[in-house]
Protein backbone atom coordinates (compact mmCIF):
# COMPACT_ATOMS: atom_id res chain seq x y z
CA UNK A 1 0.00 0.00 0.00
CA UNK A 2 2.95 2.67 0.57
CA UNK A 3 4.64 1.59 -2.48
CA UNK A 4 1.88 2.74 -4.27
CA UNK A 5 0.65 5.68 -2.70
CA UNK A 6 4.52 6.71 -3.56
CA UNK A 7 3.87 5.43 -7.59
CA UNK A 8 0.67 7.07 -7.27
CA UNK A 9 2.72 10.43 -5.71
CA UNK A 10 5.26 10.23 -8.58
CA UNK A 11 2.78 9.70 -11.45
CA UNK A 12 1.37 13.11 -9.89
CA UNK A 13 4.36 14.86 -10.06
CA UNK A 14 4.96 14.18 -13.54
CA UNK A 15 1.78 15.00 -14.58
CA UNK A 16 2.31 18.94 -12.72
CA UNK A 17 5.27 19.06 -14.92
CA UNK A 18 3.83 18.12 -17.74
CA UNK A 19 1.00 20.57 -17.22
CA UNK A 20 4.31 23.04 -16.87
CA UNK A 21 5.99 21.62 -19.49
CA UNK A 22 4.07 20.48 -22.94
CA UNK A 23 5.08 17.28 -24.47
CA UNK A 24 7.99 19.24 -26.31
CA UNK A 25 9.56 20.51 -23.49
CA UNK A 26 8.87 24.37 -23.82
CA UNK A 27 7.54 25.80 -20.78
CA UNK A 28 3.76 27.35 -21.16
CA UNK A 29 3.93 30.67 -20.15
CA UNK A 30 0.19 30.96 -19.35
CA UNK A 31 0.63 28.35 -16.70
CA UNK A 32 3.76 29.67 -15.31
CA UNK A 33 1.75 32.96 -15.17
CA UNK A 34 -1.07 31.45 -13.69
CA UNK A 35 1.05 30.01 -10.87
CA UNK A 36 3.09 33.21 -9.91
CA UNK A 37 0.08 34.92 -9.21
CA UNK A 38 -2.04 32.43 -7.83
CA UNK A 39 -1.89 32.21 -3.72
CA UNK A 40 -2.61 29.03 -1.77
CA UNK A 41 -3.52 29.58 2.23
CA UNK A 42 -5.77 28.47 4.89
CA UNK A 43 -9.15 29.53 4.68
CA UNK A 44 -10.37 31.50 7.14
CA UNK A 45 -14.34 31.99 8.50
CA UNK A 46 -14.35 35.37 6.18
CA UNK A 47 -13.93 33.19 3.32
CA UNK A 48 -17.20 31.15 3.74
CA UNK A 49 -19.07 33.39 1.24
CA UNK A 50 -17.07 32.86 -1.33
CA UNK A 51 -16.10 29.04 -0.65
CA UNK A 52 -19.73 28.64 -0.57
CA UNK A 53 -20.59 30.25 -3.67
CA UNK A 54 -17.89 28.24 -5.40
CA UNK A 55 -18.93 24.98 -4.13
CA UNK A 56 -22.34 25.70 -5.06
CA UNK A 57 -21.53 26.56 -8.46
CA UNK A 58 -19.87 23.97 -9.58
CA UNK A 59 -22.35 21.70 -8.13
CA UNK A 60 -19.94 20.10 -5.30
CA UNK A 61 -22.13 21.09 -2.40
CA UNK A 62 -25.87 21.72 -1.89
CA UNK A 63 -26.39 25.10 -0.46
CA UNK A 64 -29.11 24.48 2.54
CA UNK A 65 -27.02 24.74 5.26
CA UNK A 66 -23.56 24.64 3.68
CA UNK A 67 -22.16 27.71 6.12
CA UNK A 68 -22.59 26.09 9.25
CA UNK A 69 -20.95 22.92 7.91
CA UNK A 70 -17.83 24.94 6.27
CA UNK A 71 -17.45 26.69 9.14
CA UNK A 72 -17.01 23.36 12.11
CA UNK A 73 -15.23 21.90 9.10
CA UNK A 74 -12.33 24.92 9.50
CA UNK A 75 -12.44 24.63 12.80
CA UNK A 76 -11.60 21.21 12.87
CA UNK A 77 -8.02 20.86 14.20
CA UNK A 78 -7.72 17.34 11.35
CA UNK A 79 -9.17 19.38 8.35
CA UNK A 80 -7.37 20.96 5.77
CA UNK A 81 -9.72 23.63 4.20
CA UNK A 82 -7.07 25.82 1.62
CA UNK A 83 -8.20 28.35 -0.85
CA UNK A 84 -6.72 29.63 -3.99
CA UNK A 85 -6.61 33.54 -4.73
CA UNK A 86 -5.81 34.82 -7.65
CA UNK A 87 -5.65 38.81 -7.90
CA UNK A 88 -7.11 39.17 -4.44
CA UNK A 89 -10.05 36.85 -5.92
CA UNK A 90 -10.21 33.04 -4.24
CA UNK A 91 -11.13 31.31 -7.12
CA UNK A 92 -10.36 27.75 -5.80
CA UNK A 93 -11.49 25.68 -2.97
CA UNK A 94 -9.86 22.22 -1.41
CA UNK A 95 -11.71 20.59 1.85
CA UNK A 96 -9.76 17.18 3.08
CA UNK A 97 -9.40 15.78 6.78
CA UNK A 98 -6.67 13.91 8.11
CA UNK A 99 -7.02 10.94 10.48
CA UNK A 100 -3.44 10.19 11.01
CA UNK A 101 -2.51 7.69 8.50
CA UNK A 102 -4.94 8.98 5.76
CA UNK A 103 -5.78 11.87 3.80
CA UNK A 104 -9.54 12.14 2.85
CA UNK A 105 -10.40 14.25 0.27
CA UNK A 106 -13.31 15.43 0.51
CA UNK A 107 -13.99 18.58 -1.48
CA UNK A 108 -12.92 20.67 -4.70
CA UNK A 109 -13.78 23.20 -6.74
CA UNK A 110 -12.51 26.05 -9.00
CA UNK A 111 -14.59 28.65 -10.37
CA UNK A 112 -15.14 27.72 -13.75
CA UNK A 113 -13.57 30.84 -15.89
CA UNK A 114 -10.52 29.93 -13.94
CA UNK A 115 -10.62 26.20 -14.69
CA UNK A 116 -7.75 24.61 -17.17
CA UNK A 117 -5.06 26.84 -15.61
CA UNK A 118 -3.63 24.32 -12.87
CA UNK A 119 -5.38 25.50 -9.77
CA UNK A 120 -6.71 22.66 -8.60
CA UNK A 121 -3.49 20.81 -9.47
CA UNK A 122 -1.71 23.18 -7.07
CA UNK A 123 -4.29 22.73 -4.68
CA UNK A 124 -4.32 19.12 -4.54
CA UNK A 125 0.20 19.49 -4.61
CA UNK A 126 -0.29 21.56 -1.28
CA UNK A 127 -2.63 19.57 -0.15
CA UNK A 128 -0.12 16.58 -0.67
CA UNK A 129 2.74 18.60 1.07
CA UNK A 130 0.80 19.15 4.15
Amino acid sequence: MIKEKIIENRLFLIFLHNQKYGKDGKERKMANKMASDLTIRDIVVGDVKDVVEILTSRRVCEKRGLDARLKSVIENPQGICIVAEFDGRIVGVLLASYDGFHVFLGKIGVLKEYEGRGIGQALHAEMLSR
